[in-house]
């Protein structure tokens, strides 16, 4: 590896700026190049380097020398981020293809049963212990997966997962309890 790619990354673990902008002129465009190519998606693409360069910016101290140099360190966190984006837009999709189809809201007595239906799920919400609710949120209404959960709120990912499975076990019976039998519609 060369001398000037660990300096630039030196820079940029104590924050300067000018060799963030550097890096992201050299690599910027082959980075763009392969995150277009595993997502066939150009705004997907655009969020993937983004999401990289940010991790650069956060966590150049972290940058090992050892195992490589630091334009394949980076095209490295693009690659995982293009698939993380690709994976999130097909479950987003699935999701979306299995949801049921909107009722018609025009109907009052539709409408007064989503809104019951709404306010018996916040009360479940409510009774679960904060830190399960919050990871719940980011995950299902935030649309977050566990290791960006685990992220978000600054914890290991395998808390992020525990609290996500029990906080979903609660929520079960909170929801059972209010009328709410699990999966219906």
């Amino acid at each position: 590896m060369r001398a000037p790619e660990n300096d630039t990354l030196r820079l940029i673990a104590s924050g300067d700026r000018g060799a963030f902008r550097q890096l992201v002129d050299e690599i910027g465009p082959p980075a763009m190049a392969l995150a277009i190519r595993i997502t066939a998606n150009r705004q997907l693409a655009e969020e993937a380097v983004q999401e990289a360069f940010v991790d650069v910016w956060t966590k150049a101290e972290r940058f090992d020398a050892e195992r490589g140099g630091v334009r394949q360190w980076v095209l490295t966190l693009v690659h995982h981020k293009a698939v993380d984006a690709v994976r999130r837009e097909r479950t987003s999709a699935r999701v979306m293809a299995d949801a049921p189809e909107p009722r018609d809201m025009d109907d009052p007595e539709l409408g007064g049963i989503a809104a019951d239906q709404g306010l018996r799920v916040r009360r479940a919400l409510d009774g679960l212990q904060a830190e399960q609710r919050r990871a719940i949120e980011l995950a299902y209404f935030n649309g977050l997966s566990y290791r960006e959960v685990a992220s978000h709120l600054k914890i290991p990912e395998g808390t992020a997962k525990s609290r996500l499975r029990t906080g979903l076990a609660a929520l079960r019976g909170l929801l059972e309890a209010n009328g709410i039998t699990w999966g219906q519609q």
